[in-house]
């Protein structure tokens, strides 16, 4: 009676009792053993669910030594209990058992569960890695990643149908393992695509510096919005917004310039390419048919032959091609980092002006409510008959100012938001002043100034003209090469012939009138390797003047927005007091006003100080060559 499962122990204890006491009454030469019914039955699933734990354990170790963290396999090992979820509910819904087969289909289910985690844990790292904010990652995981879940889930449990449905002789032994893996795969499938990026994205966030100022740039479209919502409904967190580093990474990665010289360091490699390989010889196959008459008479002649030209001595024009080759390249990579870095600087600039648009806006937000305060105490003095009309008037109109003030600043911030967005697309960034700290900390004067990208670009270009220069009057001496062929040959006729043939050859070649083409062609490159060492030293000046005027104006900058920090916290005591003894009476409205504004200038300057300090940190890295993180470091 499954009923009484629970009473089995008090009722095994009973039985013994009585048939002790029988046995006792009737001393009769008898044994009598007690088995527990399921005894193996109970052993194997202990066995089995250890089995599980193991597997497990298995499972973490793997992805433990593949992520390096421990952060990525505790989210990826989330499908599991999704995937327990789906196994318990598939089984009360098929009216099915927890048995020997149904754990097992548990073991087999945790390898495919996880498996379809890591898709999007993985993805979403490399994203995220790849500068990409935690939420615009988790949405392309989880669009990108959507159809080899599918696949994969589909087919295992398509594969798995037959045993689910129990078809075949004897399939009801197996039916539970196949109801297992079908109904919990599916379950931790549909859980696993909105629980897993929702709890990665809410881990990103934690990890990331937590700050509760945040620029939010409009223009989602619904789509994204609504595919947002759904994402995240499981996890009551905010949107990400992006860190400063990670938008001056994407404003890199979306600019069309920087993709262009990308694209023209591979073009320049691969048109260099034949200089690069001069050295090697040149090898040609050929087959050849030929007939001929002479008095009457015709031969033919037939063919298949292989040749090898090597070039053994042409005045180091060879070796001046292939320096050319390698510093042309090496000078077009320069380029692209030095563009990568004015990049960085200009968003930067842009970043910083948007955030130094919102602080202002929110200070002058401020001020706006304290003179609606103020405005609001003076209307309730003026009804006690203790203040004049002609104040109350002045409040109001100050009031009015403040507004006007307000709808500047908003229309600032629009006009900030729409150049940023362009950079940087639908995205967030944290409305923070990110190295405050490390500014007043840490001293920059460890700069090596012709490290800067464009110089050793200027560099490089002019050993690429000296080897081009040198490759030109190479070819105006005389050459040496090496002719080698061998083939098999047929011929008929006035000359008969049948077999291998092999020849080689040593040929001099003399130039003596080539319209002065390469001479001409030498003189120019030698201008042009005048040209280069003037730009080289334009380069110089340059690098150095920007570098020492870098260097001061961050110096003054920072020094400037600590001081103006100092005279903010004077301004807001001053304030603070003279506002409460507004409030008594004890202080006019024009000597509030005054403190108002003082205190809306110290804000101001201390936000514009910041932003300055940053830009020129910013124009202090790039001018030194260096990329942002490298300067931080």
């Amino acid at each position: 009676n499954t009923g009484d499962e629970g009473k089995a122990k008090a009722d095994l204890v009973k039985a013994q009792s009585a048939v002790a006491a029988w046995q006792k009454d009737h001393k009769t030469n008898s044994t009598i053993t007690f088995e527990e019914a399921d005894k193996d039955l109970t052993d194997a699933i202990r066995q089995l669910s250890w089995a599980v734990g193991i597997s497990i354990g298995l499972i973490l170790l793997v992805m433990l030594v593949q992520f390096g963290s421990l952060a990525e396999p505790i989210l990826v090992l989330v499908s599991v209990p999704l995937g327990f979820i789906g196994v318990l509910l598939s089984l009360y819904v098929f009216q099915s058992t927890l048995s020997l087969n149904s754990i097992l289909g548990v073991i087999l289910l945790n390898g495919i569960a996880v498996a379809n985690s890591i898709l999007l844990v993985d993805f979403i790292k490399r994203l995220h890695d790849a500068g990409r904010s935690a939420t615009e990652a988790a949405l392309e995981a989880a669009r990108k990643r959507l159809r080899p879940i599918l696949i994969t889930s589909l087919t295992t449990v398509l594969g798995m149908l037959p045993i689910a449905l129990g078809m075949g002789e004897g399939g009801r032994i197996l039916q539970p393992l196949g109801i297992a893996v079908s109904g919990g795969l599916w379950v931790s499938m549909l859980l696993t695509l909105f629980l897993v990026p929702a709890l990665h994205v809410s881990y990103l966030q934690s990890r990331s510096q937590s700050t509760a100022w945040r620029i939010r740039i409009p223009s989602f479209r619904w789509r994204k919005s609504l595919s947002i919502f759904v994402l995240f409904f499981l996890v009551p967190s905010s949107s990400q917004a992006a860190s400063f580093l990670e938008a001056v990474k994407k404003i890199v990665d979306r600019n069309p310039a920087v993709g262009i010289q990308r694209a023209t360091v591979n073009q320049v490699s691969d048109r260099n390419m034949s200089s690069r390989l001069g050295w090697l010889p040149t090898l040609s196959l050929e087959a050849s048919h030929s007939k001929s008459g002479s008095y009457g008479l015709t031969s033919t002649r037939q063919g298949v032959n292989g040749n090898a030209n090597l070039n053994l001595f042409k005045f180091g024009a060879d070796a001046a091609a292939i320096s050319a080759a390698g510093s042309e390249v090496s000078a077009q990579e320069k380029t692209l980092e030095d563009l990568i870095l004015r990049t960085e600087s200009d968003a930067i600039r842009s970043i910083v002006t948007l955030i130094q648009s919102e602080m202002e806006a929110e200070t002058i937000r401020d001020i706006f409510k304290t003179r609606e305060e103020a405005l609001k105490i003076a209307k309730e003095r003026y009804q006690r008959g203790l203040l004049a009309a002609q104040e109350v008037e002045k409040f109001a109109v100050d009031l009015d100012n403040a507004r006007a003030r307000l709808s500047d600043a908003e229309m600032t911030i629009a006009s900030s938001q729409a150049e940023l967005e362009s950079l940087l697309g639908d995205t967030e960034v944290a409305r923070e002043w990110p190295w405050k700290n490390i500014f007043t900390k840490k001293k920059f004067d460890s700069f090596e100034v012709q490290k800067r990208p464009d110089w050793q670009a200027a560099s490089l270009k002019i050993e690429a003209a000296r080897s081009r220069r040198n490759e030109a009057l190479g070819k105006l001496f005389p050459s040496l090469d090496l002719g080698l062929s061998y083939g098999y040959f047929r011929s008929t006729g006035l000359s008969e012939f049948s077999g291998a043939e092999w020849r080689g050859q040593i040929g001099l070649s003399i130039p003596l009138f080539d319209k002065f083409e390469n001479l001409g062609n030498y003189r120019a490159l030698t201008e042009g390797v005048h040209i280069a060492e003037l730009e080289l030293e334009k380069v110089k000046r340059a690098a150095k003047s920007e570098s020492d005027s870098a260097r001061k104006t961050f110096e003054i900058a920072v020094s400037t927005a600590q001081l103006r920090d100092k005279t903010l916290e004077s301004s807001r005591r001053v304030y603070a007091d003279n506002l409460a003894r507004f409030k008594k009476g004890l202080v006019s409205a024009n000597d509030l006003f005054l403190d108002q504004d003082r205190l809306r200038d110290s804000q101001i300057n201390q936000i514009r100080g910041w932003a300055s300090a940053h830009t020129a940190f910013s124009k202090l890295c790039q001018s030194n060559g260096l990329h942002l993180e490298t300067c931080l470091n």
